[in-house]
């Protein structure tokens, strides 16, 4: 009996947990809005690093 008992608790924990796992999952993956004034596009190829050349 206790078997049983122990089979069927395991179970409704592997269930709640699961449940937690992908709520939090959920959250994570959306993530808050992001802000209206910050532009979020991808810059253009960048010229003004210093190459190594440049530095002797």
């Amino acid at each position: 009996m206790f078997d049983l008992l122990l089979t069927i608790a395991l179970i409704y924990f592997a269930y709640r947990g699961y449940q937690w796992y992908t709520h939090v999952k959920q959250q994570v993956k959306g993530g808050p809005p992001p802000p209206p004034n910050i532009d979020i596009t991808e810059p253009e190829e960048r010229d003004d690093y210093i190459d190594y050349e440049e530095v002797k």
